[in-house]
């Protein structure tokens, strides 16, 4: 069986990555941040969520590259929503718009 071609193997690729990318922001929700601790000697990071019962954490990894840039993904991402939906707002009250149906808030959100 011949090798895939370059274009199939980077297609596969990028697919591989933004379904990572998925899966890692979908494990870690808008209302929690990320958190290194120092064990010893190398640092590992936990994702820190609040509730009524009190703080809970929970084991990411151990620092590497690619974590960081996960967690940097992460971070911008939750912004650039919040961004987005800050805009949306602005302009219901401002033109004084209907707000979105929430299956349009949906696609805004992703």
């Amino acid at each position: 069986m011949p090798a895939p071609s370059l274009v199939v193997q980077t297609t596969y690729a990028e697919l591989l990555e933004r379904c990572a990318a998925a899966a890692f922001g979908e494990a870690f929700p808008d209302d929690g941040t990320f958190t290194p601790k120092a064990i010893k000697g190398r640092r590992y990071w936990y994702f820190q969520t609040a509730s009524a019962e009190g703080r809970s954490q929970r084991y990411v990894g151990p620092e590497s590259p690619e974590l960081l840039d996960r967690i940097a993904q992460h971070r911008q991402a939750r912004d650039d929503e919040r961004e987005r939906r800050a805009l949306v707002s602005t302009l219901v009250r401002s033109l004084g718009l209907l707000p979105p149906i929430p299956q349009i808030g949906q696609v805004v959100a992703c």
